[in-house]
């Protein structure tokens, strides 16, 4: 399919994409911002170290590691790798520059398809172009796109990022050792991160766009159907996450049989706010018993709980119990 400019109305973002003929002037969601992106007449010309996807002083060799915009062709594990080399970096240099929740993820985007689109063309092991986007859920990168393994990689080195800050046994773990909705519990809390590293109000509910939910949970490997009404729950294009009270009815009232160790972290949390803590000393002991996943659990979630909130002050209550 032929390869066609795109230009962002809201955030002057410009990118490529594969298309049909048939679908060239139809508009189409900005991965940056979410916003009306139009075909453009040709990509805007700009100085060779001025980087056209985040403006805060950086050099384009500060983002890009200096690559030319060039009409060569690049294998695809060489781009992916030198994604995977980068997001961490830039990542702590976003951070270090105050930006905080989605804002930082949606500044990150640009200078990683800078790296794809250094190139005419990135082709894979069988010579395929790899295109920028397509199925978050495959696992082929001809299928899967781009931005897909863009989005990972920015939250596999967001969770890291925490997980290395975080109370044993969760520290210096990866997303991998997070089970899903837990992965997507933490998540949550730190694309709504302010400026100051914490949500407005201590215990505002975390909301986000769904695109943005499925732009991060996707390409995670998340089950976002599963989710729903355990983790969080929609109301038309945004998502709230669900406060630890909102899931008494199904944690206490109907366990379920499968319950994960965020799931049991959760119930114990509930029992400590009820008083009850025969059951709540019986049920730290059961999880000591089966093994780390509740200790791991419980020390992820203390790590991304804003600071004074009253989930994070219970928490603290129930790992007290545990020790």
């Amino acid at each position: 399919m032929p390869i066609y400019p795109f230009r962002c109305e809201s955030c002057s973002a410009e990118f490529e994409v594969n298309r049909p003929v048939a679908a060239e002037m139809d508009p189409l969601s900005c991965p940056m911002c979410s916003g009306v992106a139009r075909r453009a007449a040709t990509m805007t010309e700009r100085p060779a170290q001025q980087s056209a996807w985040f403006h805060s002083g950086h050099s384009h060799d500060d983002w890009s590691g200096g690559h030319a915009h060039s009409e060569g062709e690049a294998e695809w594990d060489d781009i992916l790798q030198e994604l995977q080399q980068r997001v961490g970096t830039w990542l702590d240099q976003v951070q270090a520059a105050g930006v905080r929740g989605a804002d930082q993820f949606s500044a990150l985007v640009g200078p990683a398809i800078e790296i794809y689109a250094s190139y005419a063309s990135v082709l894979d092991v069988q010579g395929r172009r790899v295109p920028l986007g397509g199925n978050p859920y495959a696992t082929d990168p001809f299928d899967r796109g781009y931005l897909a393994y863009v989005w990972e990689a920015l939250g596999r080195a967001a969770i890291e990022r925490l997980l290395r800050v975080a109370d044993p046994p969760a520290r210096g773990g990866t997303a991998d050792s997070l089970e899903p909705d837990l992965l997507l519990t933490v998540l949550f809390r730190l694309w709504t991160a302010n400026p100051d590293g914490q949500p407005e109000a201590p215990d505002a509910v975390p909301m986000l766009p769904a695109d943005v939910v499925r732009c991060f949970g996707e390409p995670m490997g998340i089950d976002l159907g599963a989710m729903e009404g355990r983790v969080f729950a929609s109301a038309g294009s945004v998502v709230r996450l669900l406060p630890v009270q909102e899931r008494a009815p199904q944690l206490l009232d109907d366990p379920r049989e499968d319950a994960t160790p965020l799931d049991r972290v959760h119930t114990a949390m509930l029992l400590k706010a009820l008083g009850r803590d025969d059951e709540l000393a019986a049920l730290v002991q059961a999880e000591e018993a089966r093994g780390p996943g509740f200790r791991r659990a419980a020390a992820a979630l203390f790590a991304a709980y804003p600071r004074e909130s009253d989930e994070r002050m219970l928490l603290e209550a129930v790992r007290l119990v545990a020790v």
